[in-house]
C-alpha cells in the first residue's frame, strides 16, 4: 500500500498522514512516511531552496520531477518491496495541480509515465482557503511561493472541479486512471476527497476507512 495525502497548504497533510502512520504503528505495520520535497537529496535541498527564496522558478518542475523520482527509486520501492506500507505527504497530484498554468495537464501526466512506482491510494484532504491561510499564519514561518491565498483558491478549485479536463477525462478521474500509463498492467489509483473543516477525529477516520478499502 502506498498513499499519498495531498491538498493545498494548510488542509492539514503533515498531521493527518502522521496520525495515519501512528495508526499503521499501533496495527504493527512497520508503516514507512515520508514527504516532498525529500530534502535527504541534494535536489531536495536545492528545491527547497528556491521555495523559500522564491528564485530560479524554470528550475521548480524539473527538481520536482528529479526529487520525486529520486525519492521513489531509493526510499519507496525498497520498503513497498518489503512489504511496508508507505504513506507520503504530497506526490505527483501536486505537480499536477501546481505546475499545469505553464506546462498543461497532458505533458504533466505524460511526464509521470515511467515513474518507478503508483500510489494506490490518493486522499485529497480539503478546507476552504480562508482557514488554510489561518493555519498557515499560526504555524509562524516564512511563506513558500506557492502559499498565496488567490493561487490557493485556484489550485484548490483544480483538486475538486470535475470539468477540470485531462483530454475528455476530469482530473480526479486521470489520476484514478494512471495506471493506464504504465507500462505494465497495474490496478487503478483509488482517489477520494476528504473535508478537514470538521472535528480533526472525523476526518482521520474517513482516511483509515479510505486506505482500508
Amino acid at each position: 500500500m502506498y498513499v499519498i495525502v495531498e491538498g493545498i497548504d494548510g488542509c492539514g497533510k503533515d498531521s493527518h498522514a502522521q496520525a495515519l502512520y501512528d495508526f499503521l504503528e499501533s496495527e504493527g505495520q512497520n508503516p514507512l512516511l515520508v514527504a516532498e520535497p525529500y530534502e535527504m537529496t541534494e535536489t531536495g535541498k536545492l528545491l527547497r531552496k528556491y521555495l523559500r527564496e522564491h528564485t530560479n522558478p524554470e528550475a521548480l518542475f524539473g527538481l520536482f520531477i528529479a526529487n520525486r523520482f529520486d525519492l521513489q527509486h531509493e526510499v519507496i520501492k525498497p520498503a513497498l518491496d518489503e512489504g511496508r506500507p508507505v504513506i507520503s505527504v504530497r506526490g505527483f497530484p501536486s505537480t499536477l495541480v501546481y505546475q499545469q498554468d505553464k506546462y498543461g495537464l497532458e505533458y504533466l501526466f505524460r511526464t509521470h509515465q515511467y515513474m518507478p512506482v503508483f500510489p494506490t491510494h490518493v486522499a485529497i484532504l480539503d478546507v476552504d482557503v480562508s482557514t488554510a491561510m489561518k493555519r498557515i499564519h499560526e504555524r509562524g514561518e516564512v511563506k513558500e511561493v506557492f502559499e498565496k491565498e488567490d493561487f490557493l483558491k485556484k489550485c484548490r478549485r483544480r483538486y475538486l472541479d470535475p470539468d477540470l479536463q485531462y483530454g475528455n477525462r476530469p482530473l480526479i478521474t486521470g489520476i484514478n486512471n494512471m495506471h493506464l500509463f504504465q507500462p505494465v498492467e497495474t490496478a487503478p489509483i483509488k482517489v477520494k476527497v476528504i473535508s478537514t473543516a470538521g472535528p480533526r477525529e472525523e476526518a482521520a477516520k474517513h482516511l483509515r476507512e479510505f486506505i482500508s478499502r
